[in-house]
């Protein structure tokens, strides 16, 4: 259907001048067939995306938006390695997102279509623009302002981007406990930060703890040991916390019983 569609490659492509308005099925055979098929429709809707006009704040748009057309084309431009001259741009919106999404702001809708998109758009940034997101990442993670409620999911798709979550002081360690706590109330919602955290455990336990911080992370730590196993072998095996874990552990398996009044 599609090479015979090719005959009407100059009127489709006129159809497709906004893409928004064109048909998603339409859209997405173009861009998954042979690049002989409508040639120049192919040519026009990409050359829309990758406008050297196209600001952060369009970029926003199109995340948002998560549309099926907008989605076919990007895809596209991932897989044959398209450059993307508002690539700075892209990054920008990325961050733009994510600090709506930490701050609770988002107005629109958000669910899998905008974060497919946001997958997408990462696979088209080089390794120092992912580090900077990461960074960004990592000043969210530790702002007070921000609630795991708001930021769980962003934080268990991306937090692999942040380079360092080792704590530099107290109240970064309290940051940590509170996502534990979350995860901790919601363990089967996201394996993926539970995930997270595991592959976290070195530079999480690295830090200098306090005695009252000891406590504090320790027990937060021993609440996890089935949901984030490597992060609790760490700390079961970190000095200053063997004690405090194996004493956690008998009185969660052996709880005092209750005094008769």
């Amino acid at each position: 259907m599609a090479t015979w569609l090719t005959w009407w490659d100059v009127h489709i492509e006129k159809g497709c001048q906004d893409i928004l308005n064109a048909d998603a099925q339409l859209i997405n055979v173009i861009m998954t067939s042979d690049e002989n098929v409508l040639p120049k429709t192919r040519d026009s809707v990409i050359k829309q995306i990758t406008s050297e006009e196209r600001t952060g704040d369009e970029w926003v748009q199109i995340i948002s938006g998560g549309a099926k057309q907008h989605q076919a084309i990007v895809s596209a431009i991932v897989q044959k390695g398209i450059s993307v001259p508002t690539i700075a741009a892209v990054g920008d919106a990325l961050i733009d997102v994510l600090t709506s999404l930490a701050n609770g702001t988002v107005t629109s809708p958000w669910g899998e279509a905008q974060y497919a998109m946001m997958d997408s758009l990462l696979k088209l940034l080089d390794a120092q623009q992912r580090d900077v997101i990461g960074i960004r990442l990592r000043s969210m993670f530790f702002a007070e302002s921000v609630e795991p409620d708001d930021f769980a999911i962003p934080l268990s798709k991306y937090g692999h981007l942040i380079p360092d979550i080792q704590p530099s002081n107290p109240q970064e360690v309290q940051r940590i406990v509170l996502f534990l706590a979350y995860l901790s109330r919601t363990p089967e919602s996201l394996p993926a930060l539970a995930k997270l955290f595991d592959e976290k455990a070195e530079q999480i336990a690295a830090f200098k703890y306090s005695t009252g911080l000891r406590s504090t992370m320790g027990e937060a730590v021993a609440k996890l040991s089935e949901i984030t196993p490597t992060l609790y072998k760490k700390f079961a095996q970190t000095k200053g916390f063997k004690r405090l874990i194996q004493s956690l552990k008998r009185a969660a398996r052996d709880p005092e019983p209750e005094q008769d009044t």
